[in-house]
């Protein structure tokens, strides 16, 4: 199997809020791109672990607990309107980013597949989260203002394989 870059990989966020969970229900809806990605981040399961020490053996058992798909870190480039607003999905993100309430958002992540022969039909990660940061950050003279926003992951992340 080919290794492969991030050239090319795009982040979305849907227009609607309702649950999704089949490749075919995310697959239906929506979608608005995160314009100026420069970084998606990592994302994926992991599990707590839950141990046990038995007095007769004096062995740590370990078990398999809570499952956590992370906090997905988004670093964009900003893009904003003439009144200072961003537009796009980063105006999406941003909305959602101050919405008080529990509402998860969907989000898509299409890998490019560059190399791998398939560019166009990309493989693609689905998932559910709030938005809990929008922060806008200047780091100095000579670079580009920056948006870095968290998305916290609620739901099984569901994979569609380029084909």
């Amino acid at each position: 199997m080919a290794i492969q870059s991030g050239a090319g990989s795009k982040i979305y966020i849907a227009d609607e809020t309702t649950e999704q969970t089949t490749v075919a229900g995310y697959d239906g809806l929506t979608w608005t791109e995160i314009e100026q990605t420069e970084a998606i981040g990592e994302f994926g399961d992991t599990t707590a672990t839950v141990e046990f020490t038995g007095l007769g053996d004096a062995r740590v058992q370990k078990l398999k607990g809570s499952s956590d798909a992370g906090t997905l870190s988004i670093v964009m480039g900003f893009k904003k309107d003439a009144f200072g607003s961003p537009l796009g999905g980063q105006g999406k993100l941003l909305s959602a980013a101050d919405d008080t309430t529990d509402t998860n958002y969907n989000f898509k992540i299409e890998f490019s597949d560059q190399g791998s022969g398939s560019p166009q039909n990309p493989s693609t990660r689905y998932f559910r989260g709030q938005v809990g940061t929008f922060v806008e950050g200047v780091p100095g003279a000579d670079e580009i203002i920056r948006v870095n926003s968290e998305v916290r992951i609620n739901s099984t992340i569901l994979r569609k394989n380029a084909q």
